[in-house]
């Protein structure tokens, strides 16, 4: 109920709890580190930074423990984002905005009422992908660092455009969860901010650069922007008219009577 100004509030709320437990996270490893010497758990035997503090603090049965927990709990978050990135594979497919193979993946489960064939096109792409892993830990530190600036360049470029003279800062509506004072200053200091880290996320690690020891983000990252331009103009400029809404005309009618209840109730407050 009321989605358009829940959802924000329960972002923002689920970052600063986030926040807050991985800065508490964070004091606590530093402070675990065994006699100061952070060379030496860097260059650790495990390969793992964190993995050699629980050892050296808590032995070697509760070092199993804790990583077995943090598995788990990135197979959690795994999860999670299969099941947001089948979604959104399943709505580009529905649109006919993805090519080749949208007939087959836009199929709902009539048993299960999900899209599987989505979900399971999702999960192949990415173990494909994944693979790249195998190659060194070059190719799986800028597969890495391809999420970190992917995702963040799929934030910056909606909140950009906004803040610019653009037919889409024309056509921006509000919505309930919106503040005319902030909106401004939010907006350019986190296109800042991505700005920033995409650019951070490309360098390599040392000054000395070999091509083992290179970052390829930049040449992956600028490799999917060129296709996906190349894409949009070939296909999906003509092809995608999404998106399309699964809301009937009784849903819309419901969906507008809640929000401008709401939006009265805002208003005498």
């Amino acid at each position: 109920r009321d989605p358009t100004r829940k959802v924000p509030i329960g972002i923002i709320g689920s970052i600063t709890v986030c926040w807050v437990v991985g800065w508490c996270i964070c004091i606590v490893l530093c402070a675990c580190i065994k006699d100061g010497d952070i060379t030496r758990v860097i260059e650790s035997d495990t390969g793992m930074v964190v993995a050699q503090i629980i050892y050296d603090s808590l032995g070697k049965k509760w070092a199993i423990a804790f990583m077995a927990l943090i598995c788990a709990a990135q197979y959690m978050m795994g999860a999670s984002i299969l099941i947001a990135l089948s979604r959104q594979v399943f709505s580009f497919a529905r649109d006919e905005g993805l090519p080749f193979v949208y007939n087959y993946v836009k199929v709902i489960n009539p048993k299960i009422m999900v899209p599987l064939r989505a979900t399971l096109f999702s999960g192949i792409l990415s173990c494909i992908l994944a693979l790249l892993i195998l190659i060194n830990s070059t190719a799986a530190n800028a597969l890495f660092s391809l999420a970190v600036a992917g995702n963040l360049l799929a934030w910056g470029v909606p909140m950009l455009l906004v803040i610019l003279p653009t037919k889409a800062a024309k056509r921006f509506v509000p919505g309930p969860f919106y503040s005319k004072t902030f909106f401004y200053p939010v907006n350019i200091i986190s296109c800042l901010w991505v700005a920033y880290v995409i650019v951070m996320s490309m360098f390599p690690d040392s000054k000395t650069v070999t091509k083992d020891t290179m970052n390829y983000t930049c040449v992956i990252n600028g490799g999917v922007w060129l296709l996906s331009l190349v894409y949009f103009f070939v296909y999906g400029y003509r092809h995608y008219h999404g998106p399309k809404s699964n809301l009937t005309s009784d849903d819309t009618d419901v969906y507008e009577e809640e929000s401008y209840t709401h939006g009265e109730k805002g208003h005498m407050t």
